[in-house]
């Protein structure tokens, strides 16, 4: 939050009018905003998130029951078999579902904005990002892979479908960008765990998948906690050790 924030969120917007320095360009940027989970906030969330109960109630014995609801434009990260791809959501391998106590997607500030070249819209989008709960950066890694992959092209609209891979002068690159650990997995039956791991593993597992495609993959971590796995994390899912950035300040 604050300065740090705007130090985040001024660098995002620096690399919007590099990237998109010609008006009449062929370059796109998505944004994928992450925290708890991934805010969609589109027509076309049912398409792609596991539908579920409006409510469900946690607890047993003597424990007090919580009440915890749907926010059906919210995803969490997919289990099974598909877990770690970019396979398109159909039928069974659908993103996982979010419950919440108030029933309202983390983050609350910000949702995916799939490839655009509007560099008003991009900018104004990142001015109204806020700090608000806990970090899935595994999810801001999927949604990365999944803004790029030609797999989730019937997913988008039409002017935000992103190219083959492999196809002759184009280039996929994804920019991770975090201040701090990856704390936050999600278990869709509330029950204390995660079928897929910690979201630091999951975040790994992604990058190699994301990587062996041929997507270039930039990690940028800011004034990032010494002690933590964020470090490790960031090397290992950018392209090589050149396409690591870890940033002490703001400049």
């Amino acid at each position: 939050s604050g300065q740090k924030l705007r130090d985040l969120k001024t660098a995002a917007k620096d690399l919007i009018n590099i990237v998109l320095l010609n008006e009449n360009g062929n370059s796109r940027i998505a944004l994928v905003p992450f925290s708890e989970a991934i805010n969609i906030d589109s027509n076309w969330a049912a398409e792609v998130v596991s539908n579920g109960p409006q409510w469900i109630d946690v607890g047993s014995g003597k424990k007090k029951k919580v009440r915890y609801y749907l926010d059906p434009q919210c995803a969490t990260e997919r289990t099974g078999p598909d877990a770690f791809t970019d396979a398109a959501p159909n039928g069974q391998n659908k993103l996982g579902k979010f419950y919440s106590t108030d029933g309202q997607c983390m983050p609350k500030s910000g949702s995916v904005i799939p490839l655009s070249q509007d560099k008003d819209m991009l900018k104004n989008a990142i001015d109204r990002y806020q700090a608000s709960g806990n970090t899935a950066g595994h999810l801001g890694t999927a949604w990365a892979w999944y803004m790029l992959s030609p797999n989730w092209a019937q997913r988008v609209p039409p002017s935000s479908r992103p190219g083959s891979y492999g196809e002759q002068g184009l280039r996929k690159v994804a920019i991770l960008m975090t201040d701090g650990e990856y704390n936050q997995e999600y278990d869709g039956g509330l029950a204390g765990s995660s079928p897929n791991g910690s979201s630091t593993q999951q975040a790994r597992a992604l990058c190699a998948n994301m990587k062996a495609t041929g997507i270039t993959v930039y990690t940028v971590g800011f004034q990032l906690p010494r002690n933590g796995e964020s470090v490790t994390t960031l090397q290992q899912c950018a392209t090589d050790d050149s396409h690591f950035y870890n940033a002490g300040n703001g400049d």
